[in-house]
């Protein structure tokens, strides 16, 4: 079977073309809290996830390296993964069963409804940020070329081994791109990724790409964790708050009192208020699905 190269035509641009497509983003009621109190998005490093497989492609270039020794791929392959982080929505025009059950718990769970151009415009429009220790607010903007690429993931039918990337690439920075690749199994998820790469602690204009870390250059590569990126306003991102379908009696006044902390907290820092009537029961509900 020949090799398939990655390249910026194997996965598309951007949601450009696509802007008025419905998203989904499932998630325990604690994981939306970031999204209603802080106005923050949070993305998580892929070391953290379940598929090992993510930017395996990676390998193929790196066992080409000069003197390339096993324990230097997979060091570097780690490393790498370190520097990555990600937040992941569905597309789908209706609610999904198994989006329900694979990613959230089954009695106190919510997703997030909204659509591509209000994501895009939440993220790379200009956002306020609060900076508490000073008292201070000061406003930013996201640079798309920097650090923040919002794709469609590819969905294949060949094996991570059967892709091909070549050092020209790697040294061009296009080594993130093995992350808008996974394999069939996944392809129900229908993924839209928010992928960030991580620079160093030290802030190096080049950012942490494959070639950099095999070469053994030095680096501060920052910890797997959570970042949380800031968007505009949470009333910018949400349309709905759906409701889990498994979710107990009482959920509903849980959330709504839950909204009405957040909106104290939120005007208390003169941000726009989550309007409590865009919480909706799951439609699977209300149409008599049973679980």
């Amino acid at each position: 079977m020949g090799k398939t190269q990655v390249n910026s035509k194997n996965v598309r641009p951007d949601l450009e073309p696509d802007k008025d497509i419905t998203l989904w983003r499932y998630m325990s009621f604690s994981a939306i809290s970031d999204i209603l109190i802080n106005d923050q998005i949070p993305l998580i490093s892929v070391v953290n996830f379940q598929e090992g497989t993510e930017g395996a492609v990676l390998k193929a270039i790196l066992e080409k390296m000069p003197n390339a020794r096993e324990v230097d791929i997979e060091d570097t392959l780690k490393m790498y993964r370190q520097s990555i982080q990600v937040s992941s929505w569905h597309k789908s025009e209706r609610e999904d069963v198994p989006m329900w059950d694979r990613y959230t718990g089954k009695k106190e769970a919510v997703a997030i409804k909204t659509n591509a151009k209000s994501l895009l415009d939440c993220i790379f429009n200009e956002v306020t940020v609060h900076l508490p220790s000073k008292g201070k607010t000061k406003l930013c903007k996201t640079k798309l070329s920097e650090e923040i690429i919002i794709k469609p993931v590819k969905y294949t039918s060949r094996e991570p081994s059967d892709f091909e990337m070549t050092l020209e690439q790697l040294e061009n920075r296009e080594g993130k791109l093995c992350f808008f690749y996974k394999t069939k199994p996944f392809a129900a998820e229908k993924e839209i990724r928010i992928l960030r790469y991580a620079r160093d602690d030290k802030n190096k204009p080049d950012q942490c790409d494959p070639p950099v870390i095999f070469r053994g250059e030095e680096l501060n590569l920052p910890r797997p964790s959570t970042y949380y990126l800031q968007i505009t306003s949470a009333s910018d991102l949400i349309d709905e708050i759906v409701i889990s379908p498994y979710a107990h009696s009482d959920f509903r006044r849980i959330l709504e009192d839950h909204i009405e902390i957040c909106n104290f907290r939120r005007k208390s820092k003169n941000r726009p208020l989550i309007d409590r009537s865009r919480i909706t029961e799951s439609g699977l509900k209300l149409w008599g699905v049973k679980f």
